[in-house]
């Protein structure tokens, strides 16, 4: 299984705060122990942009050390699993 999921997963550095925004729609974002080096207006709109790359479905996961910055958005809640935080996108809404 290992290798099935690798040749399904993209492995990318990116700068958060940069231009153009070059992440697309994807299933599963992992941001963990990042966010809390930025000030909070940066933490709120870095988080919104992965939230909003999220397909219906996917989910954003970032580490223990970022809460509590949440809520990101009105109706977007995190969940805790294990160490971490996810953001879920519900199903059927897309931007």
């Amino acid at each position: 299984m290992g290798a099935a999921v690798r040749l399904l997963t993209t492995f990318r550095q990116h700068n958060l705060c940069g231009e153009p925004w070059p992440i697309g729609s994807q299933d599963v974002i992992f941001c963990q122990n990042v966010i809390f080096y930025f000030r909070r207006e940066e933490q709120l709109r870095v988080l919104n942009r992965l939230y909003d790359t999220l397909r219906p479905g996917g989910a954003l996961l970032i580490g223990a050390t970022e809460f509590p910055i949440v809520p990101i958005r009105a109706g977007v809640t995190p969940v805790r699993v294990g160490d971490a935080l996810a953001y879920r996108r519900p199903w059927g809404r897309w931007h």
